[in-house]
């Protein structure tokens, strides 16, 4: 055996897939990702009220984010002719009382509760907040 055979059988190969501690990392937080995504798609197929109220979800999230350019009318703009009109192919879910589409008003107002669910918790009272600044 000569000397460059020798040294390629005692030299440590790397592992190609593994070349640093980061990409061991990588690696495992993409297997974690690919173990959730797996357990998702199983508990939506094997569960169809699972699946049903996924879909209602992500319906209700597209609506919100296209609020603005899906309503048919102004949510704001009142007309006393449309007051408390039953809903109609003009206006789905009908009027108010001052003659606003309720199907565009709800549109905006699904935008706004899921900006206010998905918001920052609001910072809890401190005496110095009441106190107003104002020392004694």
């Amino acid at each position: 055996m000569d000397e460059t055979t020798r040294r390629e059988l005692t030299t440590p190969v790397a592992d190609p897939g593994v070349s640093t501690p980061d990409a061991a990392v990588d690696r495992s937080i993409g297997t974690r990702l690919k173990t959730q995504w797996r357990h998702v798609r199983h508990v939506l197929a094997s569960n169809p009220v699972s699946l049903l109220a996924f879909v209602l979800f992500v319906l209700i999230v597209v609506v919100a984010l296209l609020g603005p350019w899906i309503t048919p009318y102004d949510p704001l703009a009142t007309n006393a002719a449309n007051a408390l009109k039953p809903p109609s192919w003009s206006h789905w879910f009908g009027t108010d009382q001052l003659g606003r589409d309720v199907l565009s008003r709800v549109v905006i107002a699904t935008r706004l509760d899921l900006m206010i669910s998905g918001g920052p918790p609001l910072p809890r009272p401190s005496a110095s907040m009441w106190s107003c600044g104002k020392t004694r």
